[in-house]
């Protein structure tokens, strides 16, 4: 799963001085990094989405919500209900191809882009963490191509969770706003604050889907509701908010400073 990275562990590749930034304080070396201007996470250099909270980078951040909806997103629907989903998980679940005697053994790390990972030994939560990092991994880079490979797949990974819980609807906010999908990630924000109207991610999910939308007056009710909970939510031991602990305390920071 994609972690926040950690400034402490980060060098300039130049000089090796500690770097907190996309700029070395001490030699002014580009790190190759960008900063969301939301969260305040780092990303690398061609971005165009933030895999922290969503926020669009560039000309993804001035394009209009309506051109950011991909034809995929259009039948997402049909494949959360139809049958597609079990045919692309058996796809998914297919045994690896049996290698030539004296080949090398598979790494157990990222495949090669556009190839689908072995995920047959996975559950099924690991099976959708692992297509989510994929699509976001994509969507980061710019590679539309193997976002709307892996997308459908996520998607019906998704369905096929065992539990459908607050982390599960925020990972699929996630991919279904880096998809164009903005009406399916609200409505994943709509039933969280429904269900659990105290969890800090339906309103971190509302806040990212008015961003893109440029609704101001939206992103601030959303802020306002985070920092209301904030408190008292973040110590109640939900291994959710420790997972992503650095982006919400950005975040709080964004709405306290909104």
């Amino acid at each position: 799963m994609t972690t926040p990275n950690n400034p402490a562990a980060r060098t300039c590749p130049s000089c090796g001085s500690a770097l907190t930034g996309p700029f070395c304080s001490s030699c002014g070396a580009g790190s190759g990094e960008i900063v969301c201007a939301s969260c305040r996470q780092t990303s690398r250099a061609g971005s165009q989405f933030c895999a922290h909270c969503g926020a669009p980078f560039g000309a993804a951040a001035r394009r209009p919500a309506a051109a950011t909806r991909s034809p995929l997103a259009q039948v997402a629907p049909w494949i959360l209900g139809g049958g597609l989903g079990v045919a692309l998980i058996a796809l998914l679940l297919r045994q690896p191809t049996p290698e030539a005697p004296g080949a090398a053994p598979t790494s157990a790390g990222p495949t090669q882009a556009g190839t689908p990972p072995d995920l047959s030994s996975l559950t099924p939560r690991e099976r959708f963490i692992r297509l989510y990092d994929r699509v976001i991994t994509a969507a980061q880079s710019g590679d539309q191509a193997t976002v709307e490979q892996f997308t459908p797949m996520a998607l019906a990974a998704y369905t096929m969770l065992e539990k459908i819980d607050a982390d599960a609807r925020y990972h699929l906010a996630m991919i279904q706003m880096h998809v164009g999908d903005l009406p399916g990630a609200q409505a994943q924000a709509d039933t969280l604050i429904k269900l659990e109207p105290d969890h800090l991610f339906g309103y971190v999910i509302d806040a990212g889907v008015a961003r893109f939308q440029n609704d101001e007056p939206r992103k601030k009710k959303a802020y306002e509701a985070i920092v209301a909970r904030y408190e008292k939510e973040t110590k109640s031991g939900k291994p959710e908010y420790a997972e992503h602990q650095a982006m919400l305390e950005q975040l709080l920071k964004s709405a306290k400073g909104n």
